[in-house]
């Protein structure tokens, strides 16, 4: 056994809500890559979610405790323009029958049978497919000086499973509505699929008062009252 350097495979997911139905469908695939310069032609094929590395953790550094300054950090890091790129690959073909998922003890894998990559390009092949039972609620943060409201679903799968981050294609009704990327462990799932157009809300400001009582050590109060206009054009 051994291990080849330009090759690899990334999750690919499909997500496409049905707010009418209360269901989001769904497909994971694997894009598939290998640069050794050869087709791969007939080979046994076996994917898994873990990545190679050491066998056992570092050796823990010395314990020393001092005074520092502590600074603010963003710990959000942002991902590549090109991850989150339409999932679109340079070539698709379908497994059949479609893979199942093993859980193994400290990662996951699936079994792809004989198959043919090809070198320098990209291949796809499904891995999972199905549908999710979602509620679908619309969200809105209108103290935050947007309008916009969101088509949020919150799903729930039929039994726990534990996938990877790749990228997401997410659609409402078959229609694109963005890309981004998407990870799930466990049974239970919240999805934003964008903005729905149609429902405005808006957050004005009636009155802003403010005062002070009493004589010694005055007491200040300030009072502010909103209202909340909310727009629904679709046709229910």
């Amino acid at each position: 056994v051994y291990s080849l350097s330009g090759c690899g495979w990334s999750p690919v997911y499909r997500l496409d809500a049905e707010p009418e139905e209360g269901l989001v469908h769904f497909a994971q695939q694997a894009e598939i890559r290998q640069s050794t310069g050869q087709d791969w032609k007939d080979v046994r094929l076996t994917l898994a979610s873990g990545n190679p590395g050491g066998l056992e953790p570092e050796e823990l550094p010395v314990w020393r405790m001092h005074r520092r300054e502590v600074q603010a950090r963003n710990m959000m890091a942002a991902m590549p323009a090109g991850e989150a790129a339409d999932a679109s690959p340079m070539m698709m073909k379908a497994a059949s029958p479609i893979a199942a998922m093993q859980e193994m003890e400290t990662f996951a894998i699936w079994e792809l049978g004989t198959r043919t990559v090809p070198a320098g390009t990209p291949v796809l092949l499904e891995l999972s497919q199905g549908q999710w039972n979602a509620s679908f609620i619309r969200l809105a943060r209108p103290g935050y000086g947007e309008k916009a409201v969101w088509l949020m679903a919150e799903a729930t799968l039929p039994a726990a499973v534990d996938w990877p981050l790749g990228r997401a294609q997410y659609l409402v009704d078959g229609l694109p509505v963005g890309s981004g990327t998407f990870a799930l462990s466990g049974s239970q799932k919240e999805l934003f699929f964008g903005q729905d157009s149609r429902v405005l809300v808006e957050m004005k400001q009636k009155s802003r008062q403010s005062g002070s009582s009493g004589f010694v050590g005055k007491k200040q109060t300030r009072v502010w009252e909103w209202t909340l206009e909310i727009a629904n054009n679709h046709t229910r």
